[in-house]
């Protein structure tokens, strides 16, 4: 009876696997169309997935499933607990790889290589790696780290720019100086103006 609640709690989680339907049609189609061979693999892929993660999961507790699969159900939208295991490495084909790892990889991040792409969430009480003995599996306790790459600065471009802005700045000083010459112009024939206004009443008072 325990072991056929068991495989049954195994059979619901893996329903729930990511798989090409769930990320894309159309992104599944391109694969394909550019890689006759890619069903193949992708199958001994599966194979060698599905052998591995039955294995982890036959491995767990009762209550450590159930809560696998409250999590997958509510999609993270539901605090769950913890399932620690403890830390091993788990056979998937020719590579090793952690429980979580595992887990993250089955769930939510197919593509996933490397522990380093994953960070723990503070909702997830074993936050010490070195320490602990154990490390939990909880999916929706990590996040995957997401790099953003540094603008491109393009050297050329920054000289031009420096050197428009060069000029720019002596055509302003030049038209500065034109617009005070002209002013100055204009005051000079201004005073020449009064000058000869002036002259012109003192002629005709005299």
């Amino acid at each position: 009876m325990f072991r056929s609640k068991r495989n049954s709690l195994v059979k619901r989680l893996w329903k729930y696997k990511i798989n090409d339907e769930t990320r894309g049609s159309s992104q599944k189609d391109a694969s394909r169309s550019s890689s006759p061979s890619t069903p193949a693999s992708t199958t001994q892929e599966e194979l060698e997935l599905k052998t591995a993660t039955h294995s982890f999961f036959k491995k767990l507790k009762e209550e450590q499933l159930q809560v696998l699969l409250q999590a997958m159900e509510s999609r993270g939208g539901e605090i769950t607990p913890c399932v620690p295991v403890a830390k091993s490495e788990i056979r998937v084909g020719k590579h090793m790889v952690s429980p979580y790892n595992l887990c993250c990889r089955v769930f939510r991040w197919p593509d996933l290589k490397s522990d380093a792409e994953m960070k723990r969430l503070p909702n997830c009480t074993f936050q010490n790696d070195e320490k602990d003995a154990v490390i939990c599996c909880n999916p929706y306790h990590w996040s995957l780290v997401v790099k953003i790459d540094e603008p491109t600065i393009y050297t050329d471009k920054l000289l031009n720019l420096s050197s428009h802005c060069s000029r720019m700045k002596i055509l302003m000083t030049n038209i500065k100086a034109t617009i005070l010459q002209g002013l100055w112009s204009l005051q000079i024939l201004l005073d020449l103006r009064r000058v000869s206004v002036r002259i012109i009443v003192q002629g005709m008072l005299l």
